[in-house]
């Protein structure tokens, strides 16, 4: 392609065509098959690790972004991989040379639905041209580079996990199993350690507004109340509206707003983008970009444990048993970062709640690490499902109980559906629809933490 006509007249051309019209076949071994086929038959590209764009000639990369059924329709399946970290390079660089910012510079995303039940069916949706000095988040990016920069010249580039950064992560690269001596060397010797292969990606809470703008989701942002020009600015912002009602009641919040609140899933974002100065419904771009989780966590005033865990969304128990690794898991998209309001109450019926002091949670690696090992075991577990039908005097007659939901430090898995009929259709056998939680244990921690 020589021309950026020539580029967008062939996307366009690409608009709902199938995988198995490109190709009629792939190897479904490979997991990068479906993406490869689109950039070498769709686009001319082939396979390549050349540091310049994929379309030279007009200075374009182009990134394939595979999407999923979700609950609120299609979303972003997974990071979307930028370009390789080079430990060595990247000290002796700007921010303006750098490899990562010549590859985001000019990009154009194909965003096509991946059909795991038949990939040849994959279909191809959209595609978006994408320049990053348009992008009011570029000093974010900027951020995140240099972050890393700094850790990586530190020689620290061991301790670099995707939660240090908010939209451009460090990710791990590759099935990360490599021995250590084969592992990049970092520059700095004062700390005589090999870290592994990373790369930096765009994190799929960003990739996932741009597809939704292009699918004419209408988004509020912060910018059009307060200019920012860090990450920092935007939790500056979000916590500072929040902080104002820290000691009031929440009766208080609710009567300001003339809110009514409900037990639909919506009524506490709904509060949320009240207090934080927007009306009606519409989802707060910088908080989807974060990948922020919004959660009211009501809890015992005296020793800050929450009455309840905190849940996630339903885990399909044979989706969650085809999983390979964390880091590319359906839960491991959910821990980007939590924007949580504590609100205190003598107990459980207590009709008259404060807020407490919000804040904004990043897990840490450790912590990750922590959830990695326990989501393993779960995973492992789901294997090898067992369900037994225990006799019970309910409307069904009995309860199922299975092998998953044994407890560990920072997660569980339990059910999480309407009632025993709500079955999970991925599962081999007959069991409610799970989800996995934080424990209450974890969520006091952090609340006593933060306070």
């Amino acid at each position: 392609m020589k021309t950026i006509d020539e580029l967008r007249n062939r996307a366009e051309s690409l608009k709902d065509k199938f995988i198995s019209e490109l190709k009629p076949t792939l190897d479904v071994k490979d997991k990068g098959a479906i993406g490869k086929i689109i950039e070498e038959y769709g686009f001319g590209v082939k396979n390549n690790s050349e540091s310049r764009p994929d379309f030279h000639d007009i200075g374009v990369e182009l990134k394939v972004v595979p999407l999923k059924q979700s609950q609120k329709g299609l979303s972003v399946k997974e990071r979307t991989k930028v370009c390789l970290i080079n430990y060595n390079q990247i000290v002796e660089s700007s921010w303006e040379t750098s490899h990562a910012k010549h590859k985001l510079d000019h990009i154009l995303f194909v965003f096509y639905y991946y059909n795991k039940e038949n990939q040849l069916e994959s279909q191809i949706k959209d595609y978006y041209f994408f320049e990053l000095k348009n992008q009011l988040e570029e000093p974010i990016i900027q951020t995140d580079w240099h972050r890393t920069k700094q850790i990586v010249s530190d020689g620290r580039a061991h301790e670099l996990s995707e939660s240090q950064n908010k939209i451009l992560a460090a990710s791990r690269s590759g099935a990360g199993g490599l021995e250590e001596h084969k592992n990049p060397t970092q520059p700095n010797t004062i700390f005589q350690k090999h870290a592994p292969q990373r790369s930096f990606s765009l994190k799929p809470s960003y990739t996932n507004v741009i597809w939704n703008e292009l699918k004419n989701t209408s988004y509020d942002t912060i910018r059009s109340i307060e200019k920012y020009k860090t990450t920092t600015g935007i939790e500056n912002f979000i916590l500072g509206r929040l902080h104002f009602w820290q000691g009031k009641y929440y009766n208080d919040l609710l009567n300001h707003y003339k809110f009514t609140p409900s037990k639909a899933k919506n009524s506490t974002a709904t509060i949320i983008r009240k207090a934080l100065g927007f009306e009606g419904n519409k989802p707060i771009k910088e908080i989807e970009q974060l990948g922020l989780i919004v959660k009211t966590i009501q809890c015992r005033a005296k020793d800050l444990m929450p009455f309840e865990a905190m849940s996630f969304p339903h885990q399909g128990i044979g989706d969650l048993i085809e999983e390979e690794r964390f880091d590319q898991s359906e839960f491991y998209s959910y821990l980007q970062g939590f924007l949580m309001i504590p609100i205190y109450k003598i107990d459980k019926q207590d009709p008259n709640p404060i807020i407490g002091k919000a804040f904004i949670y990043y897990p840490e690696k450790e912590t990750i690490l922590k959830i990695q090992t326990e989501w393993e075991g779960f995973r492992d577990r789901a294997k090898n499902l067992s369900i037994t039908k225990i006799p019970a005097n309910n409307k069904n007659g009995f309860y199922r109980e299975s092998n998953l939901p044994a407890k560990t430090e920072i997660i569980h898995m339990r059910p999480h559906g309407r009632d025993a009929m709500d079955l999970d259709t991925t599962a081999p056998l007959d069991i409610t629809k799970h989800c996995f939680w934080f424990n209450k244990g974890f969520i006091q921690e952090l609340l006593r933490r933060n306070q």
